[in-house]
């Protein structure tokens, strides 16, 4: 397990998924059921008040309850306590621009449901930057097609 070769449990920050979401309630559940990760940030909703809202009604600090997610990830990638991994639970159209901030600023590991942006050359350029780093990104697409699972 991660917990035990980084010695506590993974700081996890949601991006999507807020109030009415079925997907995000069914990620913290299982986030929280699993046993190895902590809620820590999150930017629940597109609408800047309702995202801080949602964050804290969840009992993420108010310092950690972020009205966007590009500040989510803007602020938790020069925190000393950052976020080791990030959910995202958004609109399939907006996993791409979401997924190359986080590595574009290489510190996350990701995990989004659904399409990885809306063509495959999306979910490519989301992973082949991965390869020779200790970043992972995973992807899972539900469908009558199956799983595909991408990354490293």
């Amino acid at each position: 397990m991660v917990t035990g070769t980084i010695g506590r449990r993974i700081r996890l920050g949601l991006i999507g998924g807020g109030p009415g979401s079925i997907i995000g309630e069914t990620h913290r559940i299982a986030a929280r059921l699993d046993g190895q990760y902590d809620i820590v940030a999150a930017a629940l909703s597109s609408n800047p008040e309702r995202a801080r809202q949602a964050a804290l009604e969840l009992g993420i600090d108010g310092e950690r309850a972020y009205a966007s997610w590009q500040q989510m990830l803007e602020a938790e990638a020069v925190r000393t306590d950052r976020i080791d991994a990030v959910a995202v639970m958004t609109p399939n159209d907006s996993h791409h621009a979401i997924c190359m901030l986080a590595l574009d600023l290489g510190v996350f590991h990701r995990h989004q449901e659904g399409i990885a942006g809306q063509q495959f050359r999306d979910a490519r350029a989301q992973v082949a930057p991965v390869g020779g780093c200790q970043r992972h990104q995973g992807i899972q697409r539900f469908g009558g097609a199956g799983v595909a699972r991408l990354g490293r």
